[in-house]
């Protein structure tokens, strides 16, 4: 089989911690797993502080809409860093500062861009959100983020999302015919050889409270 050096583009990884991370964390290491080489190519506040060969940044700086997040405004320096690397392939996980770094990277190199779809960032519920109380804004917000999103998707060779629900609303909102792949799950991480009475005791509840899970991000637009 042969081997690959893919470039994987995204606005968010360690230490920050949530889905996109955690996706790109499992397709690097499963990728790495088959001989192939990934390397990240990201923003940091701190882009000294990362101590990982295989991780590039561009210097980001605190995003007003989600305080936790890092972006940065000028996410080329990190296209400079892998300048040559030999890239096969680029992967990029976002259609925002980083996925344009990405799209520059390949078409300069002429190489093969696939990206995935990860949030429905134009849908409404998430513009109320962060956005003014104000229908006209909302509107307009999300009018020229669709647009943008299609200028940006039909411009990859391929646009990757997790489920048919998905594929179907962005064939609908912005005319892409994307390409459904399932997120991958580490099951070992769910192989838990503990009982519930053992977990209840870990979490100092009793036998008659009731145990509810939640898995997902919690953040202002999900209320």
């Amino acid at each position: 089989m042969e081997t690959l050096r893919i470039a994987i583009y995204s606005d968010t990884y360690l230490p920050t911690r949530d889905g996109v991370v955690t996706y790109v964390l499992t397709l690097r290491r499963e990728l790495e797993k088959l001989g192939h080489e990934a390397i990240i190519a990201t923003t940091a506040s701190h882009p000294g502080s990362i101590k990982d060969s295989h991780v590039f940044t561009s210097r980001g700086y605190r995003f007003p809409l989600y305080p936790q997040y890092s972006i940065s405004p000028v996410p080329f320096s990190v296209n400079r860093k892998i300048l040559d690397r030999k890239i096969d392939i680029v992967h990029s996980q976002t259609p925002l500062m980083m996925g344009y770094a990405a799209l520059r990277y390949s078409r300069s190199k002429g190489i093969p861009i696939v990206s995935t779809f990860h949030s429905l960032i134009f849908d409404e519920s998430i513009l109320k959100a962060y956005l003014p109380d104000n229908r006209r804004t909302i509107n307009v917000v999300n009018w020229n983020m669709r647009r943008y999103l299609g200028w940006y998707y039909k411009r990859c060779g391929k646009t990757i999302v997790p489920s048919e629900y998905v594929k179907q609303i962005l064939s609908r909102e912005i005319s892409i015919d994307a390409l459904v792949v399932n997120n991958a799950i580490d099951i070992e991480k769910y192989m838990s050889t503990m009982t519930k009475s053992e977990a209840r005791a870990l979490l100092h509840m009793d036998e008659s409270s009731r145990i509810v899970m939640f898995l997902g991000r919690i953040s202002r637009e999900k209320n």
